[in-house]
Formats: C-alpha cells, sequence, structure tokens
C-alpha cells in the first residue's frame, strides 16, 4: 500500500487543512511543523515514519531551504499547498503538484483540491483571518476555541493530531470536551499576558511599540500581539523566548487594519515572514535593537 505523509502548519489553518486532506489518506501519518522548523520536522519524519510515496505539505511557506530538501526526495509525489507570498516562488522541480493562492486560506485551497469539507475550509480560514465574520457567527466560535486549545500548549502535537482527527470524523470543536477546557485555560492566560506586556514596552513611536514580554508566551502570542494593537491602533513587535531555543528571541507582528504596513515585507528583513498584518521571525538573543529599527522604519 502506498504511503503517505502529511506535513502540516500547527494552527488552526493547519489544522483544518490536515483534517481535509485526512479526510482523502486516513491511513497517512501526520506531523506538524512551522515554516522555520520545516527542514528538521521533514527529516524526522521521514526517519520515523520512512521515506513516503506521496507527501503533502498544508500551509507552510516555501522557503529556499525546503526547496534544497525537497530535491533529495526526487523519487516522492509531492502535493505543495499554501497562501503565503513567499509560495508564489514554487519552484522545485519535484513538485508534481502545487496550489498557491495568497487570496484564500490554507484550508479552503485543501478543500477546492481535495473536495473536502466546506465547513472545515470556512473555519480554518476565520482561524486565520482570510475570512472576516461577525463575532456572532456560530463559525467565529469554532475557529476561537481551536485557536485558543492550541494554545494552551503549544508543544502538543498529540492533542493536535487528536484534534485532526476528530474533525475528520465530523466533530465540531464546541462537541470535543477537550478542547473546551484547553481554550478556557488558555484564555486565563492571554489576559494575563497582555497586562505584563503592556508594562514591558521598550520602543514607541506614533505607529509602532515594541514590548519585550518576560515570560515564554509561545501559543498565545499572536493573540496578545492582536489585541493589543487593536487597543492601541499601531503595529505591535512582541519578543519573547522560548526553553526549546534559548539563543533566539522570537518576534511575532500583529498590526491594526487601519495602518497600511505589509508585515511579510517588514518581516523579511529579519529572515520571517507571513501575510500582510501577521507575521513571525526570529532574532538572536541581545538583538532587540533589529526589530526596534523595524519598528523605526515603518
Amino acid at each position: 500500500m502506498p504511503k503517505t505523509l502529511i506535513i502540516s502548519h500547527g494552527d488552526c489553518d493547519g489544522i483544518c487543512s490536515a483534517a481535509i486532506a485526512l479526510m482523502k489518506y486516513q491511513d497517512a501519518n501526520l506531523v506538524f511543523a512551522q515554516p522555520f522548523t520545516i527542514v528538521e520536522d521533514m527529516k524526522r519524519a521521514v526517519k520515523m515514519f520512512g521515506k513516503p510515496d506521496l507527501l503533502i505539505i498544508l500551509d507552510i511557506a516555501y522557503s529556499k531551504d525546503l526547496e534544497m530538501e525537497l530535491e533529495k526526495m526526487k523519487d516522492v509525489e509531492v502535493i505543495f499547498i499554501d497562501h503565503h507570498p513567499s509560495s508564489l516562488k514554487v519552484s522545485a522541480a519535484n513538485i508534481h503538484t502545487a496550489v498557491v493562492n495568497t487570496n484564500m486560506s490554507a484550508s479552503q485551497l485543501t478543500a477546492e483540491y481535495f473536495g473536502g469539507s466546506i465547513i472545515l475550509a470556512q473555519i480554518g480560514a476565520i482561524g486565520d483571518k482570510v475570512l472576516m465574520v461577525s463575532k456572532m457567527d456560530p463559525l467565529f466560535n469554532e475557529a476561537e476555541l481551536i485557536r485558543k486549545s492550541l494554545a494552551y500548549d503549544v508543544n502538543d502535537n498529540n492533542f493536535r493530531a487528536f484534534l485532526c482527527r476528530k474533525l475528520t470524523g465530523g466533530r465540531m470543536p464546541s462537541e470535543i470536551s477537550e478542547v473546551i477546557f484547553r481554550a478556557g485555560e488558555m484564555e486565563k492566560a492571554m489576559n494575563d499576558a497582555i497586562e505584563v506586556a503592556k508594562d514591558n514596552i521598550i520602543f514607541e513611536n506614533e505607529k509602532a511599540v515594541v514590548i519585550r514580554h518576560p515570560g515564554d508566551i509561545h501559543g498565545y502570542a499572536g493573540a496578545t500581539a492582536s489585541k493589543i494593537a487593536i487597543e492601541m491602533k499601531k503595529v505591535v513587535f512582541l519578543l519573547f523566548r522560548v526553553d526549546t531555543q534559548p539563543d533566539m528571541i522570537m518576534v511575532t507582528a500583529r498590526a491594526h487594519r487601519d495602518i497600511n504596513v505589509d508585515l511579510n515585507k517588514v518581516m523579511n528583513k529579519i529572515k520571517g515572514g507571513g501575510h500582510k498584518y501577521a507575521a513571525a521571525g526570529r532574532i538572536p538573543v541581545g538583538r532587540e535593537d533589529m526589530v526596534v529599527k523595524l519598528a523605526e522604519d515603518l
């Protein structure tokens, strides 16, 4: 039997994308990755599960490093589906199918390609803010439950796999007790993080603010930065450390929708990336000045 490996981003859009793909490839092995760790994650997956016959990459921004790694897998069929601007540069000869559209979410593209759940595609798009709906929309709550439950323990890929398979089986997030519990705990943690963040501003001007958060807020840094950006009506650069990368500082950037800025291009300057209003990257410890310069140059 052909062996299938699905590698997807671990956020709401990535989870929904993976669940849609799993509807077609129910026996696939499932791995979650970050854009800046995709090569290492792919190597670990191949070592763990063996070389696949079909590799499906979902919601992971294309990069030269990824291209070089895929070049080593010429005998593997690759389906690449993404919506990040850098993925418009897909060029690896061994990618048999590349579906890239920056105007749609990865989950919408995955559903369009595989013919999967439209509801999951919409939830993923709402979670990635590609599809804007009222907070009263029931699907907005479903997307928020996924986002918050994932942030409860950002390193828990077992939960991601559990959630994917529940969604594949037709369950909504609001019908899964573990999702409800994790989302509630995360909400408390995020509210605390916002208050701490406001006391740790290291730079501010009319357009932007740089915050050096003292805690490990990996998992809900994006939501924290988004709320501050909405409240302050500025671009927010939120810096924090994580235990797994002691030599690096994580940078999460969010922009208020009324500010004309492309954070993908801004964060490219520190080898990060993302979308127009939401992006991320990393800098070496002690180089907060790099982010302050980004804020000054907006």
